[in-house]
């Protein structure tokens, strides 16, 4: 069906009221109202259709799968520096930094760098966050990062400074 210059307006601001979190969706299963468009954009459960979509389901649409894969892909191939403050104000790379090897080599014994950054903005796209844990030597060194699964990774708000909080569930 052919679309109009009024009902593509209509069209425009239906998405704009959802993405401000203002429309009210009814379905045949249940009706809601949004809080936020992309708090809904991003949760898992029912659509309009009633049909639920997680991050799995999604990957099983061939142009949501190459579309993710696409950009985390470029993402992870990126170029990845460290650089080193100078006390003139300026900077340059630190090749001889430990964070640089973790950054542009290998993330961890079994994961390289750019798989690594792939793996994360895979799970960002798709979770909304992608997290890892730094396992740190005796005297405070980064030696590996290891990927969190955005599921077992629960953020909370300090009440007292508003920092966020990092619960991992393993």
């Amino acid at each position: 069906r052919s679309i109009t210059g009024n009902s593509f307006v209509s069209y425009i601001s239906k998405f704009r009221d959802w993405l401000n979190g203002t429309t009210e969706t009814k379905s045949s299963a249940s009706t809601f109202t949004t809080t936020s468009g992309w708090e809904n954009f991003l949760a898992y459960g029912p659509t309009i259709s009633g049909a639920n979509v997680s991050p799995e389901t999604a990957m099983r649409v061939p142009a949501v799968k190459a579309a993710v894969e696409l950009i985390a892909t470029t993402v992870g191939t990126l170029p990845v520096k460290v650089y080193r403050h100078l006390d003139d104000g300026g900077k340059e790379v630190a090749n001889d930094h430990i964070a640089y090897r973790l950054a542009h080599d290998d993330a961890n014994a079994w994961t390289s760098a750019t798989a690594f950054r792939a793996a994360l903005t895979c799970d960002a796209l798709l979770h909304g966050n992608g997290y890892a844990a730094v396992t740190r030597s005796f005297d405070g060194r980064p030696l590996e990062l290891i990927r969190l699964s955005p599921r077992a990774v629960t953020v909370e708000t300090d009440e007292i400074t508003g920092e966020p909080r990092y619960r991992v569930s393993l």
